[in-house]
């Protein structure tokens, strides 16, 4: 957990990457979306709360939404369990 972590640091870049989050809603464009999508909700995100992700999938037709009982960095956290959810999706999509 350490590696994820430095990115985390507090930084200027940072803080101007959490400005534009909290102010950025792509909501509108979601059902513009024609790709196969798969939004993945990490139940323990303290940072993204599972229900957006959740609004996410919703508002893309035909997408895909699966969860993992993760934090937010759910590629230290669950690698094996995120690897699994992409490649099932990637080979269904093929």
């Amino acid at each position: 957990m350490e590696q994820p972590a430095t990115g985390m640091r507090p930084s200027a870049n940072l803080f101007r990457q959490v400005g534009a989050d909290l102010k950025l809603d792509i909501r509108a464009a979601l059902p513009r979306i024609q790709a196969p999508t798969l939004v993945i909700g990490c139940t323990l995100d303290a940072l993204i709360p599972v229900a957006n992700s959740r609004e996410l999938a919703a508002g893309i037709a035909h997408s895909r939404y699966a969860e993992l009982e993760s934090g937010h960095v759910s590629r230290a956290e669950r690698p094996a369990e995120l690897a699994g959810l992409v490649s099932d999706f990637l080979g269904e999509a093929a």
